[in-house]
């Protein structure tokens, strides 16, 4: 096995997925080797006696479950330190310490990459718009990456699909549960050609706080982001929040209606210097002058 993907499965199962702890010992201690080493020697890790009985309580039995969980299901499993880590995520506040993923991340890093999100329950507007800016990247070799929800973000993988682009979906969810219901078949489609992200185990069910941690990679992953619809308290805005951290480019779909409340975070967002679109086009041209 792996010694590196061993210890950060270690860490991992210890400490819980996207724990920014586990980073924090990796600041200090370098390597996810160093830091099993040191536990082994009985090096405390100026751990409180909570933390010290989580990394005492994982088994080896645990992670070799995991790895042949995975591997029955044609999941791969990637950390920082394998050649097809992306780029991107190494600059991100608290990287993720492992990526499930269904589908090659070898290919998907080498192309440019938009993040289309949204609203679950978007309008008629919203959805059209988000599948025409899809598929038009789509078919200019544009990875588009979105987080699998309903509503745009499903839209604008089936966008892609559909103009046999790349798309990548990252979850608040592991791989092989079951959401949103009945989109395993989707989610095939994707690793055809592109990935399925997750920082959750396989099994893992989804849960609210889940889907704000996951947006960060969501924004990671892309060259710039599109807001198609979000309200002035929308999720959708969290995930901008991210991309500005991350020196990302936001682009945002004009309102039908100035005077809709469900349009009112993209109202915000272009009052505060955001560019407009209004083709595929805008966002292509900006990259190619990148």
């Amino acid at each position: 096995m792996n010694y590196d993907l061993f210890c950060r499965l270690w860490l991992s199962i210890a400490f819980g997925p996207a724990n920014r702890r586990i980073n924090q010992l990796l600041d200090t201690y370098h390597s996810p080797q160093s830091i099993f080493q040191s536990f082994s020697s009985g090096d405390r890790l100026s751990l409180s006696s909570v933390e010290l009985r989580a990394l005492e309580n994982v088994t080896q039995a645990q992670i070799h479950h995991l790895i042949d969980s995975c591997k029955q299901n044609g999941i791969a499993i990637y950390t920082p330190d394998d050649e097809e880590y992306p780029n991107k995520l190494y600059y991100i506040d608290n990287p993720p310490n492992l990526l499930f993923s269904y589908g090659d991340l070898g290919s998907v890093r080498l192309n440019p990459s938009i993040a289309l999100i949204g609203a679950r329950d978007a309008d008629d507007y919203a959805l059209t718009s988000a599948y025409k800016i899809a598929y038009e990247l789509a078919l200019r070799g544009i990875t588009v990456i979105s987080g699998f929800a309903r509503g745009v973000d499903s839209v604008a993988h089936n966008a892609t699909l559909s103009a046999n682009g790349q798309t990548v979906a990252v979850l608040g969810s592991g791989i092989m549960y079951d959401y949103p219901r009945n989109s395993m078949y989707l989610k095939k489609q994707i690793g055809q050609n592109g990935a399925v992200l997750s920082e959750y185990y396989p099994p893992a069910r989804p849960a609210r706080e889940n889907f704000k941690v996951r947006n960060r990679i969501v924004s990671g992953l892309a060259d710039g982001i599109v807001v198609i619809q979000a309200g002035q308290s929308s999720g959708t805005l969290n995930t901008v929040n991210h991309a500005l951290s991350q020196g990302r480019d936001i682009f945002v779909l004009p309102p039908h209606d100035i005077f809709d409340d469900s349009y009112k975070g993209n109202i915000g967002l272009l009052r505060d210097g955001a560019i407009p679109v209004y083709s595929a086009n805008d966002i292509i041209n900006h990259l190619a002058g990148l």
